[in-house]
């Protein structure tokens, strides 16, 4: 007979825990920054839902004698973990056209501390209507006038930054659509439609926490800024001076079987990126979400970091791009009294 501690164990074992604390363990590893058990806000159903991991890394840091200060970067990785035992998860991934990957749109979630000063001007000065959450959400701060806002854009909006800088997000292949099928013959009760459910909730709810997370990250952003652009707090505190670029890239961990079905052929693979689009009267985005075994991820996680200081070095080398939005913001900004 099992004790009481043994059942207790097995059914942990059972659960997904284990996958999630393993994760952390590679990411804090790697040197980031892990926040297990977040929640965002569900607006289709109207309720706070969990996501497993939020993990965060400082690539660059805004540091005076840096080349690329006064810029940090930092790097968001929103992650989802699934076990699942006796299935397989299959994705049906077909070619992209080349436009697909270089436009970014779909493909990157970015914020960054010179798009928080257009939108917010623009929020402040302008009778647009709002178009997302993003533009609802954000307090409306005349950092600039209007015309010198309408020339103000993020690292990347001017191309500086883009999806096909990370090979996660550039991989020629999508897809679209997915299934599930038993392995065996055992007489566990299997339900196709539930464990499609259950992954089209996964992957829709990283995408729904993606959105969320863009705003509250431009939320600090708009604050962050209101700092850097005071003189009197930059003299001292010249840290402080210090422009953000965020980016946030959704991720499904499954410690499963993960497969693709490429013209009537199966195979076995440890990484498919999905589109998923999100059409209802609270959301109107596309993301991409990186599904990737848990075998898999610690190779991953390596060469995503590889992209992401080959981009710092990007952004190094063609600063100058940078350099005039920054200092279109500065030289223009509406001074008001902070005390």
């Amino acid at each position: 007979m099992k004790s009481e501690n043994e059942y207790v164990a097995e059914e942990i074992r059972e659960s997904g825990f284990p996958l999630e604390i393993e994760i952390a363990e590679v990411l804090e590893a790697h040197g980031w920054e892990v926040l297990p058990s977040t929640f965002y806000y569900d607006y289709d159903n109207d309720e706070f839902k969990e996501i497993d991991l939020l993990a965060y890394k400082s690539v660059a840091k805004s540091l005076k004698d840096s080349p690329n200060y006064p810029y940090a970067i930092t790097m968001g990785l929103i992650i989802e973990c699934k076990k699942r035992q006796d299935v397989a998860w299959i994705f049906f991934p077909r070619p992209r056209d080349p436009t697909d990957i270089d436009y970014s749109g779909i493909g990157l979630a970015a914020i960054d501390s010179l798009q928080v000063a257009k939108l917010s001007s623009f929020k402040a000065l302008s009778s647009l209507p709002v178009l997302d959450r993003l533009d609802s959400t954000l307090k409306p701060k005349a950092f600039v006038q209007l015309a010198i806002a309408r020339e103000l854009w993020g690292a990347h909006q001017l191309g500086l930054v883009e999806a096909r800088d990370f090979r996660c997000l550039s991989i020629e292949e999508k897809s679209l659509s997915y299934d599930v099928v038993k392995l065996t013959k055992r007489q566990k009760r299997f339900n196709r439609d539930s464990e499609r459910k259950q992954i089209y909730s996964v992957l829709s709810g990283l995408a729904k926490a993606v959105e969320e997370r863009l705003v509250k990250e431009a939320e600090m952003l708009q604050t962050l800024l209101e700092g850097a652009l005071d003189d009197h707090i930059v003299r001292y505190h010249p840290h402080l001076r210090q422009f953000r670029l965020d980016y946030f890239f959704p991720v499904l961990i499954l410690d499963g079987k993960l497969k693709a079905w490429r013209k009537g052929t199966v195979t076995d693979v440890d990484e498919i990126l999905h589109k998923v689009s999100l059409r209802s009267k609270n959301y109107f985005h596309d993301r991409l979400v990186s599904v990737v075994t848990r075998r898999h991820f610690d190779k991953w996680l390596t060469q995503f970091e590889m992209d992401a200081n080959a981009l710092i070095q990007k952004i190094v080398n063609q600063r100058g791009k940078l350099d005039r939005q920054v200092e279109l913001l500065e030289k223009n900004r509406i001074k008001t009294d902070m005390s």
